[in-house]
């Protein structure tokens, strides 16, 4: 069973999640401030896999010139999904809210038929069953709508 909490994990999955989601102060790849509108329909889709506590610097803007001047540390609680993504939630003191973030691909989906996944060797059950891969990253994932 593989562990949830990145304290307890071994040496090398650690490093392996680091080199990929970054250390203690570096925000994820993908890092992004959402609204609780966003958050909300997103929250119960996934089981969480990862969890971890993190004081993130948030990065800076892809147009702003590097500062280093300061900016205040987003104290945050990290959540990772197993499709690659996450969010974080933050009490904000300064603003007394929470603050959401997400994280990781902002995965942008398209189907998969029956006939593409038997050539490419994908599970599919068939009529109402669906298997989606993300354009950006290539996740595949599959649900069940039940029709």
């Amino acid at each position: 069973m593989p562990v949830n909490n990145l304290v307890a994990m071994e040496k090398d999955e650690r490093e392996k999640h680091e080199e990929f989601w970054g250390r203690f102060n570096d925000a994820p790849p993908g890092w992004r401030e959402v609204t609780e509108q966003e958050m909300g329909p997103r929250l119960f889709r996934f089981c969480v896999v990862k969890h971890e506590f993190r004081q993130v610097r948030p990065p800076e803007p892809p147009s702003a010139e590097p500062s280093w001047a300061y900016k205040p540390y987003v104290q945050a609680y990290l959540h990772f999904w197993p499709d690659g993504t996450g969010y974080a939630v933050s009490w904000d003191s300064q603003a007394a809210k929470v603050r959401w973030y997400m994280f990781g691909c902002d995965h942008a989906y398209r189907e998969l038929s029956q006939a593409e996944c038997c050539k490419r060797g994908i599970y599919h059950a068939g009529y109402s069953y669906h298997v989606t891969k993300c354009s950006k990253c290539g996740d595949i994932g599959g649900y069940d709508s039940g029709d």
